[in-house]
């Protein structure tokens, strides 16, 4: 046999802190045995998930059959090439980073390989000739969130390109709802890298860049970045003043792959395309993952975690965020038959699946989705469910493209729900008339085929802004729950914004780390023959600072003078010609941020005070 083994490294984020931890683990030899026993040990652990995937599932449990539900390879990976990645670790004030090595690995042979794909990190200096250029500024660097833009892919002559990519990646997120309440928050810089080559690479090899962003093979999902050292170096410089005066800032990096189509990866380093229909779709998605920090809402996932998961209904984390506040959270009533990442190239062979479910009188409600690349209309491909045709279309703005589209198909049957037993899907290309791809960059493909049942309305709540507990099955049959149904991007890629559960967390996590005061000053003049004082509160331009102040946003400012509240002075930022005599003393200034968005502040990250103290000595020599 000629079966594969990989291993999947996970990292657990400690949610307390929202920090990334690394945990050790030592494996032993790739045996077999061993593999399928280290997948069983450390999927228990706390710390560290480490999973096994084969090719051939007879080489994880050549005993076992009732494993047989675990071998359903995550989303993110094929099944036609199988790694393994282990981490090179090396302390750095008391945390981990790792340097991710890839290595082919044939499970039979225990050896490694043939296409070369070890790529230890060599490469940690920074790229040379970067190139600043400011987006979105808001404010000072020191209490912003800076989200800085690396291009990949871009050569000297494409260098315009770039720069056009990235306004028009950070426009759509910040106009399109998903960062536009909170985008005073933060700065975005574009990093122009040059690259050697065009594009991103493919099968598994990446292209001669910077940082080395490819795919496995041809599908439309991870695009990985091989120069995950050069990347961290390149992020740390532009943090530490690579631009000098110019500014610049790196707390989030964003890699920006030179490739039209569908592609990224969330984590340490936010990776997407210039895709001009899914960049910014799967931008705002995978940023999320960093910025907030969340794991998935989707069903078949492995990484469940942060505000918007709960494993069980008596741990509801949105409890102050539900429609019903005064009923015990029910689980919505819905189930997922099937689920299936199937990456068919269509033009070998079409796809066909089978899938059972309860019948229409439990769950009269049917949703189909897949997804699919290379299919410019829904002319190119038949679906059949039961043998008899389904309608599609490519969704509006989509049709003609080739990237990837999901497609939903509300009652599939005609009927409402389906019948209760076995049924089949078939997806199968067009045999006549389709006109060539002209790129190799891609395979007329069905990517994805999921269908899900939904009990009657009094079961099951689907309104749009109905907030409760939905649940959702991961790749392990494990069921945890998430807040909406589907109006959260954070589950439907193409939802343009996050949930109000989401969205709090992404104010809470940033204003943990900035400040609402980006400046204060104290300061004595003369007003005629008359020693003043002056109090200039700089603020983070939100509430009643916004260009377009909002009704349900603001400031509460808040003034004492030696413990005493001053109400004549409550809510300005500014106090200017106050008799030195009457300021001496010890002052203290307290601001509070009102907004809709955040209904819970338990850690007060949504308040800020500066202490200071008025002297005699402050006092000109003469006015």
């Amino acid at each position: 046999m000629g079966g594969k083994v990989f291993i999947e490294e996970k990292v657990i984020l400690s949610e307390g802190a929202g920090e990334r931890r690394l945990q050790d683990v030592q494996l032993s030899s790739l045996s077999v045995l061993q593999a399928s026993h280290h997948r069983q040990q450390l999927r228990s652990s706390n710390s560290l998930l480490v999973n096994i995937y084969s090719t051939d599932p007879s080489l994880l449990f050549p005993t076992a059959n009732n494993h047989s539900s675990h071998l359903s390879l995550p989303p993110r990976y094929p099944s036609t090439v199988c790694r393994s990645w282990s981490e090179d670790r090396e302390e750095e004030e008391g945390t981990r980073s790792s340097e991710l090595v890839f290595q082919e690995v044939d499970a039979l042979r225990g050896r490694r390989g043939s296409q070369g794909l070890t790529r230890k990190g060599n490469d940690k200096e920074a790229p040379k000739g970067m190139e600043l250029f400011p987006l979105r500024i808001s404010g000072p660097t020191e209490n912003r969130i800076n989200v800085a833009f690396f291009g990949d892919g871009y050569t000297h002559s494409e260098k315009s390109k770039f720069v056009s990519d990235v306004k028009r990646l950070v426009a759509s997120i910040i106009d399109d709802g998903t960062f536009a309440s909170t985008a005073p928050l933060f700065n975005f810089w574009g990093v122009y890298v040059e690259s050697n080559e065009s594009g991103v690479g493919s099968n598994g090899v990446p292209k001669d860049t910077p940082f080395g962003l490819y795919r496995d093979s041809l599908e439309l999902r991870a695009l990985y970045a091989a120069h995950r050292g050069r990347a961290r170096a390149a992020c740390a410089a532009v943090r530490e003043g690579y631009f000098g005066s110019k500014g610049g800032g790196c707390d989030q990096m964003a890699l920006v792959g030179n490739f039209d189509y569908y592609g990224g990866l969330g984590g340490e380093f936010t990776i997407t395309t210039r895709s001009e229909l899914k960049g910014a779709l799967v931008l705002r998605h995978e940023i999320g993952h960093s910025l907030i920090p969340v794991g998935e809402e989707y069903e078949g996932g492995y990484a469940y975690f942060g505000v918007n998961s709960s494993p069980s209904l008596a741990s509801i984390k949105w409890d102050h965020w539900l429609s019903d506040p005064l009923s015990p959270p029910r689980a919505e009533d819905a189930v997922t038959p099937l689920q299936v990442y199937p990456w068919q190239d269509l033009s070998k062979s079409s796809f066909t699946t089978t899938f059972s479910t309860k019948g229409f009188e439990v769950y009269p409600r049917t949703m189909l989705r897949f997804s699919v690349a290379g299919m410019r209309s829904s002319k190119e491909m038949l679906v059949y469910l039961d043998g008899k045709l389904v309608e599609w279309s490519i969704p509006d703005g989509w049709l003609g493209s080739l990237d990837r589209a999901w497609i939903e198909v509300r009652d599939p049957s005609g009927l409402g729900g389906l019948e209760e037993g076995s049924h089949e899907l078939n997806f199968v290309l067009q045999s006549r008339g389709l006109p060539p791809l002209k790129t190799k960059d891609l395979v007329r493909m069905i990517c994805s085929v999921e269908v899900t049942e939904y009990a009657t309305k009094n079961r099951f709540n689907d309104g749009k802004d109905f907030v409760g507990t939905f649940p959702t099955n991961s790749l392990y049959n494990t069921t945890s729950y998430r807040p909406t149904n589907e109006y959260c991007l954070m589950r439907m890629v193409g939802t343009p914004t996050f949930c109000s559960v989401c969205l709090e967390g992404l104010w809470k996590n940033q204003l943990r780390r900035i400040s609402l005061i980006d400046n204060f000053s104290s300061s004595v003049s003369c007003i005629g023959a008359v020693t003043t004082s002056q109090f200039l509160l700089e603020l983070i331009p939100l509430g009643h600072l916004r260009s377009s102040p909002p009704s349900d946003e603001r400031y509460f400012i808040s003034w004492f003078h030696n413990g005493v509240r001053v109400p004549e002075l409550e809510n300005f930022d500014i106090v200017d010609g106050m008799e030195l005599g009457a300021s001496l003393g010890r002052w203290r200034v307290e601001v509070q941020l009102w907004t809709k968005e955040v209904r819970k502040d338990e850690d007060g990250v949504l308040r800020a005070s500066r202490e200071w103290v008025v002297e005699k000595g402050e006092v000109p020599l003469k006015c």
